[in-house]
């Protein structure tokens, strides 16, 4: 995943691209701005489209990444084998949860990047993202790069919790 100046930079170059390609369409401002209009509604519902993707895939994979926890509870007195079993299959489902969501918040950036572009060019005002310099407080709403961070560390506390909960059970076993 790209840094923010990484991001900063692709927005950019998406702004120049889509001023330039603008200005080659032959015609009055207003007639030009709604096919930049349709793509904003376009890449928003993709964005939408890909967020809520990634909650649905994280509602269905936490609970089974902690299934294996109900089943080493059920049973009467579980070897080491079956502890490390358990753990394997609980560990690759949060590994595979983990990649998931990394690659669809990765995907996610690429259409807000172009969401961005849009806006700039149409002079749509971005409460989500303040200017440079300007103030955050308290009040401000999460910029969505910061969300897309929420996400990305609070899956990847999850594996390492699981990680470090499987061992002391492989090692207090008894």
């Amino acid at each position: 995943m790209g840094t923010n100046k990484e991001n900063e930079n692709q927005h950019e170059k998406r702004c120049a691209f889509v001023k330039e390609k603008q200005k080659q369409i032959p015609g009055s401002w207003p007639a030009n701005d709604d096919w930049l209009k349709t793509l904003y509604q376009e890449y928003q519902q993709r964005y939408r489209s890909l967020d809520n993707l990634v909650w649905t895939i994280s509602a269905i994979m936490l609970p089974l990444s902690l299934a294996p926890y109900v089943v080493l509870v059920n049973l009467p007195m579980p070897c080491l084998w079956q502890i490390g079993l358990l753990a394997f299959g609980s560990l690759l489902m949060t590994t595979c949860w983990c990649i998931a969501a990394g690659k669809l918040l990765y995907d996610n950036q690429k259409w807000l990047n172009r969401i961005w572009a849009i806006e700039k060019t149409l002079g749509i005002l971005d409460f989500a993202r303040p200017s440079k310099g300007e103030p955050t407080g308290p009040y401000t709403p999460l910029k969505l790069c910061d969300r897309k961070d929420i996400i990305k560390w609070t899956i990847f506390a999850v594996w390492v919790i699981n990680v470090i909960v499987w061992v002391l059970l492989m090692i207090f076993r008894g």
